[in-house]
């Protein structure tokens, strides 16, 4: 499958901080590559990303703006090895950012190539809870049932979710994808969708970034959506095949 670029995309209505709708919670060790990424100053979530290496975590390049301007990477803690955002347990890891790279030819305005890659100021320590996970060598198959993670909003009440969630997102073909989604944005280049005609499952706000994994590889990074969980407009995900 591949992906023909796709120009005058529609940004304005673009939601940056995608997210877990009518999830399960994850369980101990099922997703060990999963991060938070938090501010520094307030400990608050804000986005997901995948670790894939001892020092580098992958993750959203949008992740990495605050109203239109990239932050410092003093203010980013990386999170990994936990179930609950708020316990401090004897599997949890936190590591500062010394820098990060954003995909040469990211745009912001449409979320093409929306990838960027953390440096951790100290390597995580492997074990089962926290651990990488490994990239595909191809594009993911459309029909293909796949898992998304993270600790977004899960509610009309617009709360992070203090749990680890995951969501079972079937992949769409890039065809029908931008026939669902023609009024509202086009598709960039390397961008796929995923998710039910019926709508009610998805990922949503603060899981931007985190990964979509299918038999243990990572498949996709969280990119953005059209609300969250509506009818016939999917979530749309990054290839992660392209960043090797």
């Amino acid at each position: 499958m591949e992906i023909s670029t796709y120009h005058n995309v529609k940004s304005m209505r673009l939601n940056l901080n995608s997210r877990i709708i009518n999830g399960t919670k994850a369980a101990s060790r099922q997703f060990p590559h999963q991060v938070s990424l938090m501010h520094t100053r307030i400990g608050h979530h804000f986005c997901g990303g995948s670790i894939i290496s001892i020092k580098s975590v992958l993750t959203a390049a949008h992740c990495m703006y605050r109203n239109g301007t990239l932050i410092s990477p003093r203010e980013i803690i990386v999170v990994g090895g936990v179930l609950k955002l708020n316990e401090n347990t004897a599997t949890r890891q936190e590591r500062g950012v010394t820098e990060f790279r954003i995909y040469p030819e990211f745009i912001l305005n449409t979320l093409q190539n929306d990838v960027a890659v953390s440096q951790l100021s100290a390597p995580f320590e492997f074990t089962p809870e926290v651990y990488s996970v490994p990239l595909p060598t191809n594009p993911i198959v459309p029909e293909t049932l796949c898992q998304v993670s993270g600790f977004g909003i899960r509610n009309k009440y617009w709360r992070v979710s203090n749990n680890l969630m995951y969501v079972d997102l079937p992949i769409r073909s890039i065809t029908e994808c931008r026939e669902l989604v023609v009024n509202e944005t086009d598709l960039p280049a390397r961008i796929f969708c995923a998710g039910y005609l019926e709508g009610g499952r998805d990922a949503c706000h603060a899981d931007s970034g985190g990964g979509m994994v299918y038999n243990g590889i990572l498949t996709g990074i969280v990119c953005f959506g059209i609300g969250c969980g509506r009818p016939k407009l999917p979530g749309v995900y990054i290839q992660t095949s392209f960043t090797i």
